[in-house]
């Protein structure tokens, strides 16, 4: 999971593959030794501006947290932010802070971007309770974007209006 696309915060963050084994894959994400960790990554939607200024872009984010068994457990939570051309949070969503030490918790959210947004900023942050590492983990991190179906339903309409004022436009000319 770990690649040049993310940027660490704070921590010393890297990859681990067992002790807990990871949810999928061969690999977590594993802040070492630090009392606070946090890694980012900045994914540029500014490509899709109009579409998501007219509300029709939509988010959806999925991701797993887990400890390592000990009391009190280390604790993971997850941040995306939604940020505009001048990199100002137009809006966000925060996750619980989890500690669970014998499954991988499951976390989702689905929203529609806000408008102005041109970036978002997936946040994975982790707080040591216990040891001298930082035990809270983070696995499959999926964000995908997908276009509103009313976008079709506008082109369509928009193409429609532009035909008929073009044939209109010949039948006067023939």
């Amino acid at each position: 999971p770990f690649t040049n696309e993310w940027t660490i915060a704070s921590g010393k963050w890297t990859q681990r593959g067992k002790a807990p084994l990871p949810q999928k894959g061969k690999a977590y994400f594993f802040p070492s030794v630090a009392a606070h960790a946090e890694i980012f990554q900045d994914i540029d939607i500014s490509n899709y501006s109009f579409v998501t200024d007219l509300g029709l872009m939509r988010m959806k984010y999925k991701a797993y947290m887990r400890a390592y068994p000990q009391r009190p457990a280390d604790q993971s939570f997850q941040v995306i932010e939604f940020r505009n051309a001048n990199n100002t949070i137009v809006d966000s969503f925060k996750t619980a802070h989890y500690d669970s030490t014998r499954l991988w918790v499951s976390v989702s959210h689905h929203q529609v971007v806000p408008k102005g947004s041109r970036s978002i900023r997936v946040r994975l942050l982790s707080d040591r309770y216990n040891g001298s590492n930082n035990d809270g983990y983070h696995d499959e991190i999926l964000l995908t974007l997908s276009v509103s179906p009313w976008v079709y339903v506008l082109v369509f309409i928009i193409l429609f209006v532009v035909l008929r004022f073009w044939f209109k436009k010949r039948r006067k000319q023939i």
